[in-house]
C-alpha cells in the first residue's frame, strides 16, 4: 500500500456507523489508501486486470495480513469477519464488492466526488494565497504524484510476485516480509524472465515432490531459493518434474540413472575443473548413457 501522498476524509464520515467503531473506521481508511488514484493494470496469476480511479484487488487473506500486520494477537480480526464488515460498507452504499474464485474487485463509489479534483471552496481558498505558497503546494504536489507513481511501480511488480507465489505455493513456506534482498532478487529475475515465466516456475515446484521435501536430506525450496538465477532455471527446465524412473535409452537398451543425477544442484565439492567444464563433462556422462 502506497505510504505518500494523500486522500481526502469529508466530516460526514462522524454521522456513519463506521466512526464509532475504530476498527471498521481502519478497514475504511485501508480501502481509501488501497484503492488506485489513475487508470492502472495489474497482474493476478495470469490475468491482466484493468482497475479504473478507486479500484484495487484484494482477497481475504491478504487483507488479514495488512490489516493485522503489528497489531497484538488479541486485537487481531480474522479475514472472514473484515469481508463481512466490507459487505456492510456495500449495503451502506460505500463500495462496492466484485468477486471471483480468486480474487475480489473492490470499488470505493463516488471516487471522483470525494477523491477526485479539488472542489470549487478549496478552488476558491487556493486562489487567495500567494504566489510563493501556491509553487511551494505545486512543488510538493509534484512531487508527492512522482513518488506515488514511483512507489506504485515497485509495489506493483514485487507484490504482485509475492502474491503469485503464496497462491501458487501453498505447500510452501508463506512469503510474509518483502525484504530489500528479495526485491532485489525479484527485479533481477524480471530482467531476465516475464511475470508467466515465475507463474510457471511457481506452479512446477508446487508440483515436484523433491522440492516440497521429498528427498533424503528432508530438505524443501524455499522462496529466496527458488529466485536464484540458477535454481530458476532449473525448475523451469524440467529438472525437478516429478519421475521416479528417469531412464537413458540407447537403442533397445535401458539403463538407469545414478542416484546423484537428481541430486546435483546440492553436492558441493572442491574440483580443479570449473562450473563450465564440470557441466560439459556431466552432459558427456549422460550422453555415454
Amino acid at each position: 500500500m502506497p505510504k505518500q501522498g494523500y486522500i481526502k476524509l469529508y466530516r460526514q464520515i462522524t454521522d456513519t456507523p463506521v466512526w464509532a467503531d475504530s476498527d471498521k473506521l481502519k478497514l475504511w481508511l485501508m480501502c481509501l489508501m488501497k484503492a488506485t488514484h489513475d487508470e492502472k493494470t495489474q497482474v493476478v496469476g495470469n490475468q491482466i486486470i484493468e482497475l479504473k480511479a478507486g479500484q484495487f484487488i484484494t482477497g481475504r487473506a491478504a487483507l488479514s495480513d495488512e490489516f493485522n500486520r503489528d497489531v497484538k494477537k488479541d486485537r487481531r480480526v480474522d479475514g472472514l469477519t473484515l469481508f463481512r464488515w466490507l459487505n456492510l460498507f456495500e449495503k451502506m452504499e460505500m463500495l462496492n464488492i466484485k468477486k471471483t474464485n480468486k480474487y475480489s474487485l473492490i470499488t470505493v463509489l463516488n471516487w471522483d466526488k470525494y477523491q477526485g479534483q479539488r472542489t470549487s471552496d478549496e478552488q476558491q481558498l487556493n486562489n487567495k494565497r500567494t504566489s510563493d505558497e501556491h509553487q511551494l503546494n505545486t512543488n510538493k504536489n509534484d512531487k508527492n504524484v512522482k513518488n506515488v507513481k514511483n512507489e506504485k511501480k515497485e509495489d506493483i511488480c514485487y507484490q504482485q510476485i509475492a502474491d503469485m507465489y503464496n497462491n501458487t505455493c501453498v505447500s510452501f513456506p508463506r512469503l510474509t516480509k518483502l525484504s530489500d534482498a528479495r526485491k532485489k532478487a525479484i527485479k533481477a529475475r524480471l530482467k531476465t524472465y516475464t511475470a508467466d515465466d515465475l507463474q510457471n516456475a511457481f506452479t512446477l515446484a508446487e508440483q515436484s515432490d523433491f522440492l516440497k521435501g521429498a528427498n533424503n536430506r528432508n530438505w524443501s525450496a524455499t522462496f529466496d531459493w527458488m529466485l536464484k538465477d540458477t535454481n530458476l532455471a532449473k525448475i523451469l527446465d524440467g529438472n525437478y518434474t516429478n519421475n521416479s524412473n528417469k531412464t537413458s535409452k540407447t537403442g533397445s537398451t535401458e539403463k538407469q540413472l545414478p542416484a546423484w543425477w537428481d541430486n546435483q544442484d546440492l553436492i558441493k565439492v572442491d574440483s580443479e575443473f570449473s562450473e563450465e567444464e564440470l557441466d560439459r563433462k556431466i552432459e558427456e556422462l549422460r550422453n555415454s548413457l
